[in-house]
């Protein structure tokens, strides 16, 4: 496993003041994507990945970044749907800018 370099003191994981969690900073994610693939979690055979997501929390957590397995597999999670809105949304987005150049040049 490759451990990735912690992030400044600064740059950890920060306490909302208004709604009283713990927040996820955007170094935070980076470690976390980076975490996610050093331990193969997509690929976990069927019995670990319960196991893998462990592993995934106590890695994090020699980063500086603490969370519990489940907050941390609810996060990959809506960081994966947060893409798929994106790529439609470019998607999206490219029709449009495509339609509009060729309008332009017929």
């Amino acid at each position: 496993m490759t451990l990735h370099k912690p992030a400044p003191a600064n740059q950890l994981s920060a306490w909302s003041a208004e709604a009283g969690v713990k927040i996820f900073t955007a170094t935070d994610l980076v470690q976390l994507a980076h975490v996610c693939v050093d331990n193969n979690v997509f690929t976990a055979p069927y019995g670990e990945v319960t196991k893998t997501w462990e592993k995934v929390s106590k890695d994090l957590d020699v980063l500086g970044i603490q969370h519990s397995v489940g907050v941390i597999w609810k996060k990959v999670d809506t960081l994966f749907k947060w893409q798929e809105v994106g790529l439609v949304i470019l998607n999206m987005i490219n029709t449009q800018c495509s339609c509009v150049v060729s309008r332009i040049h017929t």
